[in-house]
């Protein structure tokens, strides 16, 4: 199994989330916890940098849902996700997420969008 690698940057009103390695069931709960983290810090945005994740799992996309969720209702926020090859895009497009998080070429794109 690939590690995941998960590093949180605040920029302005927004927080960048950078996956990197393969979000697979056995480090779904290493999401959780570092989405609280996220969640805690109260963005208005969150932008998912998704250029170094090489694979999701379903019960990854479904922590990314809950994420979404989250930052809507608590502060009526947004998530979007940049960067997604194209193993990811289809796993997203497959699972109908990118009609709930919106998708950008560049984290640059979903920071200014």
């Amino acid at each position: 199994m690939a590690e995941l690698g998960i590093q949180i940057e605040q920029r302005d009103d927004a927080v960048v989330v950078k996956l990197t390695g393969e979000a697979s069931l056995g480090n779904v709960d290493v999401m959780e916890r570092e989405f609280m983290k996220v969640n805690a810090l109260q963005p208005q945005k969150v932008v998912l940098d998704l250029s170094g994740l090489a694979f999701i799992a379903s019960l990854g996309m479904g922590t990314l849902v809950s994420l979404e969720k989250n930052v809507k209702a608590r502060r009526g926020g947004k998530v979007c996700a940049a960067g997604l090859n194209a193993e990811v895009h289809k796993a997203f497009t497959r699972a109908r997420l990118d009609q709930i998080i919106d998708l950008y070429d560049s984290v640059g794109d979903a920071l200014a969008a």
